[in-house]
């Protein structure tokens, strides 16, 4: 979506996919950011975040973002929203 990320959203991304890794490692998946993955509009950011593989359970996966996305808000990210997406 981006080519180029500014430095606060480059640290945001690392952030949200070091809490991706913690909330999957038990789990019998991942989730990744993809490269170029996020939108910026108005005060508002979008993560766009994939399965590493097909078959993820579509509960597990969206359970872990609604998980994520409340740890970002207890963090002062209140506008940001993590999108599910199928990945390449």
């Amino acid at each position: 979506m981006n080519k180029t990320a500014a430095p606060g959203i480059a640290e945001l991304l690392k952030e949200v996919q070091t809490m991706l890794a913690a909330k999957c490692k038990r789990r019998r998946f991942r989730l990744r950011v993809p490269k170029h993955g996020y939108r910026v509009e108005d005060d508002w950011i979008t993560i766009v975040v994939t399965p590493t593989r097909a078959g993820v359970d579509a509960y597990d996966y969206v359970n872990v973002l609604s998980v994520v996305e409340k740890q970002l808000r207890a963090r002062g990210h209140e506008h940001v929203i993590l999108v599910p997406a199928m990945g390449d």
